[in-house]
């Protein structure tokens, strides 16, 4: 099985989650396609940070950047198996360029989500996708963009 996806852009070898009109959201393969075969437990991780772009008159990313959006990213378990707080949704926030002081480093950093999951089975996939309001609602707005890069997924 292949992973499921709608709004996904390459870009530079990583991805660009959601446009000016729908969100971002990947669904893992199976599990089973992995090579997990019975219950197991695994970790999930990925690299995230919020979609921005420079100023476009001062190149700043702190302040008044020309597109700003995508601090919040939602984990979905589809399945069997949960987190370590026993749901099976949990809502993430990637760190904003004011934290990762971008400016000064002349680039955005990255955020490592790194999450653990219990009693995966074959039949278990993941979906990611890009959170309008920070409470867990995945909704269509231009506000819905983040970059994303490394997904890996690790039987423990």
């Amino acid at each position: 099985m292949s992973a499921e996806r709608e709004g996904l852009f390459p870009v530079c070898g990583a991805l660009k989650f959601g446009s000016a009109s729908a969100i971002g959201k990947l669904t893992t393969p199976t599990l089973a396609s992995l090579g997990v075969d019975a219950p197991a437990n695994v970790v999930l991780s990925f690299n995230a940070a919020p979609y921005y772009e420079p100023n476009l008159a001062t190149g700043k990313f702190e302040t008044a950047p020309n597109q700003g959006s995508g601090t919040t990213v939602v984990v979905t378990v589809n399945g069997d198996g949960t987190f370590d707080d026993g749901t099976q949704t949990q809502t993430l926030r990637n760190r904003t360029p004011i934290e990762t002081g971008a400016d000064a480093k002349g680039y955005m950093e990255y955020t490592l989500h790194t999450l653990r999951v219990t009693g995966a089975t074959g039949a278990t996939t993941f979906t990611i996708a890009t959170s309008l309001d920070g409470t867990g609602a995945v909704t269509g707005s231009n506000s819905c963009r983040m970059w994303f890069d490394d997904l890996r997924i690790e039987r423990e």
